[in-house]
Parts: structure tokens; sequence; C-alpha cells
């Protein structure tokens, strides 16, 4: 399995750490939040000396927390697209081959679903023109069934790649009903390039691996490493435990077979 690892999951820790503590684990890569590079000043020549320097991959998340693709205010919609735009330019820069981005949402959940979609194609057909120029695709996210969501099933992310035909998925299995068939959802939805793995719990989204109460079986773990994409394990942590608890969950399962020296 192409494990990686979301700077997240180290927040507030210098970067060089990250990476050495990802080469630690013997992962493949580490997926950078742009929120994170942001508020932290990572330069892009500092990301690719690591890059080089610790042999891993590098796959791009764009901002998403305070921000909205499918907003019917104008400004905050372009200034969304400014920012993903942005991502598409880091990505090629580090030669990463897609970002992966938060489709947007409503601003009043009891408002018809049409005004938002509307303002969402907006936004994609810019991206779309953006992404094709620059080279470099974009991976909307299947995020979870909330009142303000608009893009929960897999059917609606399909529905869009009909329209954007070189735009990728990204499947992350947190976002799944606690008593939904995970598997069945991961083979709905098309396109898939990146696939996010943490538990959940009813109160709360992306916890530890096996700490939650989603369900996964064994047979998930195969499904998931026949898509042959990168897998990222997320979270946001402030130490080392919740990374810690992923890595002692996957080794438990013997998808990680090596021995976890920093992390037993």
């Amino acid at each position: 399995m192409n494990l990686y690892a979301s700077t997240t999951l180290f927040w507030g820790q210098p970067l060089e750490t990250i990476f050495q503590k990802v080469q630690d684990a013997e992962l493949q890569g580490i997926e950078l939040w742009m929120e994170q590079m942001q508020l932290e000043n990572w330069s892009l020549p500092k990301i690719e000396q690591l890059m080089q320097q610790y042999n891993l991959a590098v796959s791009i998340h764009a901002r998403s927390w305070d921000l909205n693709l499918a907003s019917l205010n104008e400004e905050i919609r372009n200034a969304s697209v400014h920012e993903i735009m942005n991502a598409l330019y880091i990505s090629k820069a580090l030669n990463c081959p897609s970002v992966t981005i938060h489709p947007g949402r409503k601003m009043i959940a009891s408002h018809p679903s049409i005004f938002y979609e509307q303002a969402m194609d907006k936004s994609l057909k810019t991206l779309y023109k953006a992404s094709k120029k620059i080279g470099v695709s974009i991976s909307l996210e299947l995020l979870e069934e909330l009142p303000k969501e608009l893009y929960f099933e897999p059917e609606a992310l399909n529905r869009l790649l009909e329209k954007y035909p070189s735009f990728k998925t990204t499947f992350d299995i947190a976002h799944i009903g606690l008593q939904d068939n995970i598997e069945e959802k991961l083979c709905q939805l098309h396109n898939i390039d990146k696939i996010h793995i943490s538990d959940a719990t009813e109160q709360r989204f992306h916890v530890a691996l096996g700490t939650g109460q989603l369900r996964l079986p064994k047979t998930l773990w195969h499904r998931i490493e026949e898509q042959n994409v990168p897998v990222v394990l997320e979270g946001l942590c402030y130490d080392d435990t919740m990374f810690t608890q992923h890595l002692n969950y996957l080794k438990k399962l013997e998808i990680i077979n090596h021995e976890l020296f920093s992390y037993k």
C-alpha cells in the first residue's frame, strides 16, 4: 500500500521533523495541507529540498476551512477559486499530478440546492480551464453527510465528472456513514486518485484508526490496496499520538509489515 501521512497529524511541528518522522515510519509520502503551509511559512525551495533529502513524495490538499466554491457571495467564491489556483501552481512546481479540493456547500441548509450547484459550476468552469493549462488535475473530495453539504454521495461527484472529465476524486473513509458499507461507496465512486483514511465516531470525524465506530473489515483494506493510489493517514493532532495509533492499527492488520522502531 502506498501510504502517506497528512501534515495535519503533526500540527505545530517543524516541517523537517515531519519529514523525518514519516521517513522513520517507512511511509512513501506526505500530504501537505495548504492552510498549514501558509500559516507556517513553508517555502517551496525548502519543501523541494526535503523531498529529495528524505526521498518522499508529496501530494497537495488545497485550502478549504474558510472557503466555499459554491458560495452565493461572489467575492467569497472568487477568493476560493483564487486559493485553489495557487494550489495548482504549487502542485506543478512540486510535480504533484493533482490537488485535492473540497466541493462547495450551501450557506443555509434549507436553501434549494440548485442555486449552489449553479454557483459551483461557475467556479469549476474556471478551474477546469486552469487545470488543463497548468497541467495539474483537480481531485474533488467526497464529503460528510451534513445539512449544508452538496456532495456526500458518490453519484453526485460522478455527475460532476461527466461535465469535467479530467477531474479526479478523493475518497475519504471517515466521511462515510457509520452504518454504511464503505466498500460499496468506494466501488461506486469514479476516477479515484487518492484515498484518505482515519476512523470516526458519532461525535467526531477523523479519529485514530481502530478507536472509532466505522465498519472496517479486512476486505475493505484489500479494496483500498487494489485502487493503487496514495492512501493518506489523516487527522488533526498536536503531537504524535494519532500518528502512532494509525501506525499500530495498520501493523496489527499486517498492512505495514516492518517493525516501527520509533512507534512501538
